[in-house]
């Protein structure tokens, strides 16, 4: 790979790890809302829904971290 085109990769890595932080800041501001929410809704539809999503962003950060090694393979 030429010189160029690993730049080009390495910016994207740079856009990926914004774009990581945008969300592990919302997975951890639903995780806060989600700890701090009155025993008695839980259990309730909305704390469902909200554990799901912080479930959800879990995963999508997990693949962040696979997409940073592909692109490191292809740039070395």
């Amino acid at each position: 790979m030429n010189a160029k085109r690993r730049d080009v990769l390495k910016r994207a890595m740079g856009y990926l790890s914004t774009a990581k932080d945008l969300i592990e800041d919302a997975r951890d501001e639903e995780q806060e809302c989600l700890d701090n929410m009155p025993e008695n809704l839980f259990g309730s539809e909305r704390y469902s829904k909200m554990e799901e999503a912080v479930d959800n962003l879990n995963s999508a950060l997990d693949y962040f971290d696979e997409i940073n090694e592909y692109l490191d393979s292809a740039i070395e």
